[in-house]
C-alpha cells in the first residue's frame, strides 16, 4: 500500500423503539383486543476512525498492493445526509416517498459529540418517519454518506464481486450487505464501516457508477489473446467502449451522431496489463456494467487494442447486442463454466473467438478505382454487367453501357462535364436496359451472418440533363430509396446487413434508362462494420 492511513468510518445504526397504538387499533370487537404492532425507529450513530497501514495483515483477503484505498479530499466537509437502500423483509425497499422509489435520503444532525467517550466525533442522524418500520429481518444494501451539495464522501464497501472483485471490502470487518434484525422492544446497533469515496475506484468498493444513480444493472466481462505471424500468444491488453444504441428511439443519423461521439459512450475502460521488454506477460479480464431497464436494452460496442502507453492501436472487434442476449447466454464461455464471460482470439495463428461472431472482426474493403480495377480474390469480388472501354479517345465512351476507369469524363466524351477528380474514377454512359447492374460487390470473408454493414461511395452526373437515379439491391432485395445524382459528388452511405450464411451481396443499379443523359460517375467505394466511414454522408439508405 502507498498511503500511509486509511481514513475509515464506522458507522453505527440504532434501533430504538417505542410503542405507538392508536384508539382505532383497540377498538376491535375482538374480546382479546387487537395485537398491536411495535413500530421500531431507526436511526444512525457514526464516527470517523483511523487505521493504518498495519490493518492490512488483519484482513481475510490479501489485497494486491497496488490497491490503494482513496484518502479523504476534503477532511473539514461536514456529512449532511446518509443514502442508504434497505429491503425489506417481504422485498422491496424503504422508501422516504422522494425521488427513487428504492433508497432513502437520511438528514445528518450538525453537530457532534463524544456519546462512547472513545475520544471521536459521532455524528447522529434525525428521526425520520419513513424509518418507522415494523419488526422483522432488514438488510442494508447501500449505505453511501454525502455533503451538503449531494456528493458522496464515504462510502460502505461491498462484498459482492459481481462486477469484479471488490478489493476494498477486504478493508473492512463486516462489508454490506448487513442483515438488520429489527425486534419488538429492543434497541439494535449495527456497525457500517465506510472509505473515503472516489468514484475512479467504483468496481473495487463492489459498486459501479451506474449502481449510485440507481440505475438497474447487467454486466459482461471480455478477456482476449493475440496471435502473431509466428504464433505466439499472449494476453490481449485491449480497451471497450460502448454506447447505448435504442434502435426504436433513435434514428439512423441518432445513431452515427451516438457513436462517433467518445463523449457520449457509456462505458470507456481499458484492462490492467503488465508487460515486460514491451510484450504483454499477464493482463486482467475487463468486466463492464450496463443500464438494464424494463424492456430491451441495445447496445454498440468496440474492442480495440493498446499499447504499453494506453494508446488506441487497432480496432479489431465491433457490433451490435442486447441485454436480453446476454441473460440468454450469448456472452457464456462455451469452454468452461463462466457466465458472461466472453474471450475473444485475435490473430492468424488463434483459435475462434468464444462465441465467433457475436462481436464481428473489422471487415474493410476500399475500391477507388485509382489503379482502373475492380477487387477480386481475398474473399470479395466486386464488378459491373457493364461493358469496359479504353480510355484512349475522346469518343471512347459514346456508346451507351460502356464504363470507363479516368480522372476526365470529358476526355471520352464531348458531352461530359470537364472537370479533373485528382485520379481515376468509374465514369459510366447509362444503359437503356432495365435492370443491368452497374456495381456489384460480394463479399464472403471477415462477414458475420446477419450483422450490420456499412457502404459509402460517391457519385455525381456527367451530363446535366436526366441524372441517373440510383437504386441499391441486397441480397437480391431491391430497396425502395432512390439516389438521383447532381451535378456535384454526393457521400451516400448503405446501412445493410449481410445474410444467414455470412454472404454480403450488394448491386448498384439505375433506374433511369432514358438513352439521353443517365450519365455519372461512381468512386471511393468503401465496404466496413466500421460505422467510422459513415461521416460527410449527403445520402442514407437503411436497409428495412
Amino acid at each position: 500500500m502507498k498511503n500511509a492511513r486509511i481514513s475509515v468510518m464506522i458507522i453505527a445504526v440504532l434501533a430504538m423503539c417505542f410503542t405507538s397504538c392508536s384508539k382505532e387499533d383497540n377498538a376491535s370487537q375482538d374480546p382479546e383486543g387487537p395485537q398491536a404492532v411495535e413500530k421500531v425507529t431507526l436511526s444512525f450513530d457514526m464516527a470517523l476512525k483511523k487505521f493504518d497501514q498495519s490493518r492490512m495483515q488483519t484482513m481475510k483477503t490479501p489485497v494486491n498492493e497496488d490497491s490503494d484505498v482513496p484518502m479523504c479530499p476534503n477532511a473539514e466537509t461536514t456529512p449532511a445526509f446518509i443514502l442508504a437502500m434497505i429491503e425489506k423483509p417481504g422485498g422491496g425497499y424503504v422508501s422516504d416517498g422522494v425521488g427513487e422509489a428504492n433508497d432513502v435520503l437520511i438528514r445528518v444532525i450538525d453537530n457532534t459529540s463524544d456519546s462512547n467517550a472513545d475520544g471521536l466525533d459521532n455524528y447522529l442522524t434525525y428521526e425520520e418517519t419513513f424509518l418507522e418500520l415494523d419488526p422483522g429481518d432488514y438488510t442494508l444494501r447501500y449505505f453511501a454518506v454525502l455533503d451538503a451539495g449531494m456528493n458522496i464522501m464515504w462510502i460502505a464497501p461491498n462484498s459482492d464481486d459481481t462486477y469484479g472483485p471488490a478489493n476494498f471490502a477486504n478493508f473492512v470487518n463486516n462489508p454490506l450487505p448487513h442483515v438488520i434484525e429489527l425486534e419488538e422492544g429492543t434497541k439494535h446497533y449495527d456497525e457500517v464501516e465506510v472509505l473515503c469515496y472516489d468514484q475512479a475506484f467504483a468496481r473495487e468498493y463492489g459498486y459501479l457508477f451506474f449502481d449510485f444513480q440507481m440505475v438497474p444493472l447487467t454486466y459482461v466481462c471480455f478477456f482476449g489473446n493475440e496471435c502473431d505471424i509466428n504464433g505466439r500468444h499472449t494476453p490481449s491488453n485491449f480497451k471497450i467502449i460502448v454506447w447505448e444504441h435504442d434502435t426504436e428511439a433513435q434514428s439512423p443519423d441518432a445513431f452515427f451522431d451516438i457513436v462517433l461521439d467518445r463523449s457520449k459512450a457509456l462505458v470507456e475502460e481499458t484492462n490492467n496489463a503488465v508487460y515486460e521488454n514491451g510484450i504483454v506477460k499477464s493482463a486482467d479480464p475487463l468486466c463492464i456494467p450496463l443500464p438494464d431497464r424494463t424492456g430491451t436494452d441495445s447496445y454498440y460496442a468496440e474492442i480495440w487494442t493498446v499499447d504499453e502507453n494506453g494508446n488506441e492501436e487497432d480496432l479489431i472487434r465491433r457490433g451490435n447486442f442486447t441485454d436480453t442476449m446476454i441473460k440468454n447466454g450469448a456472452f457464456d464461455d462455451p469452454d468452461s463454466d463462466l457466465k458472461k464471460y466472453w474471450h475473444f482470439r485475435e490473430g492468424p495463428y488463434c483459435e475462434e473467438d468464444s462465441t465467433p461472431c457475436l462481436l464481428s472482426p473489422l471487415a474493410w474493403y476500399e475500391n477507388n478505382f485509382n489503379d482502373s480495377a475492380f477487387l477480386t480474390g481475398s474473399g470479395i469480388t466486386t464488378g459491373t454487367q457493364y461493358s469496359y472501354v479504353a480510355p484512349n479517345t475522346s469518343n471512347a465512351l459514346v456508346p451507351e453501357g460502356t464504363y470507363t476507369f479516368i480522372n476526365n469524363p470529358s476526355n471520352v466524351h464531348p458531352d461530359f462535364a470537364n472537370f479533373d477528380n485528382g485520379d481515376n474514377m468509374m465514369v459510366i454512359n447509362g444503359s437503356v436496359e432495365n435492370d443491368k447492374t452497374v456495381y456489384y460487390s460480394f463479399t464472403c470473408q471477415d462477414i458475420c451472418p446477419n450483422s450490420d454493414y456499412y457502404v459509402t461511395f460517391e457519385t455525381r452526373s456527367v451530363v446535366t440533363r436526366s441524372p441517373a437515379e440510383l437504386r441499391v439491391s441486397v441480397d437480391s432485395n431491391l430497396l425502395a430509396d432512390v439516389i438521383t445524382t447532381t451535378d456535384n459528388f454526393q457521400k451516400v452511405g448503405l446501412w445493410i446487413r449481410s445474410d444467414a450464411s455470412g454472404q454480403l451481396k450488394l448491386q448498384i443499379l439505375n433506374d433511369n434508362t432514358a438513352p439521353s443523359g443517365n450519365d455519372f460517375a461512381l468512386d471511393d467505394v468503401k465496404i466496413s462494420n466500421n460505422p467510422s466511414i459513415m461521416t460527410g454522408l449527403d445520402v442514407l439508405v437503411v436497409q428495412p
